[in-house]
């Protein structure tokens, strides 16, 4: 299912990150939770999910001409539903054998520089695999999510992301990058 490594920056100019502090509640604890992902309105825009927990991704509004629109990142397996060909730009999963991948904790707890530069190094990887300019991969932070909705101009959900849409790659991965000086 995953493209080739020439599609994902040759099918979209903005790179999405979205950031899913933890994934939703499920009654069956053997089940992995569900959360959709409506690619209808992405235009020219792809996203990457960083995410811990097993998680079962909903591909919905996918069109057929759709391609690299995804990607995956954490420690933990994923997997596809109603997934067209060609939609995964790529994946970089511990579970599957990736190693130094990063996680929402990486980004989201402030725990020193090891996890400020695994973080930024793995972004580092997916802008050069998408040709994207850290200030526009803006970054959004979503709690417990149902749904999210990939935008051309930003990432929606249900519930809504915990961020602004004006963080970006580039200013956070600097930031830090001068704070470890």
């Amino acid at each position: 299912m995953a493209t080739s490594p020439d599609e994902p920056a040759l099918y979209n100019r903005l790179l999405h990150v979205a950031i899913v502090d933890s994934p939703p509640s499920v009654k069956d604890q053997k089940e992995a939770p569900e959360i959709a992902l409506d690619l209808g309105r992405a235009g020219a825009a792809a996203v990457l999910v960083i995410a811990a927990g097993p998680t079962v991704w909903r591909i919905e509004n996918a069109r057929p001409e759709q391609r690299a629109k995804i990607a995956f990142e954490g420690p933990s397996p994923f997997d596809l539903k109603n997934a067209p060909e060609h939609i995964l730009a790529g994946f970089r999963v511990g579970a599957f054998g990736a190693d130094d991948f990063t996680s929402p904790r990486d980004y989201l707890e402030n725990h020193g520089p090891a996890r400020t530069r695994r973080y930024c190094a793995a972004m580092e990887k997916w802008k050069k695999l998408f040709d994207a300019a850290p200030r526009q991969m803006r970054i959004f932070v979503f709690q417990s999510p149902d749904r999210i909705e990939v935008n051309e101009e930003f990432l929606g959900g249900s519930p809504p992301p915990k961020s602004s849409p004006n963080w970006t790659v580039g200013q956070e991965c600097h930031r830090y990058a001068e704070s470890d000086k």
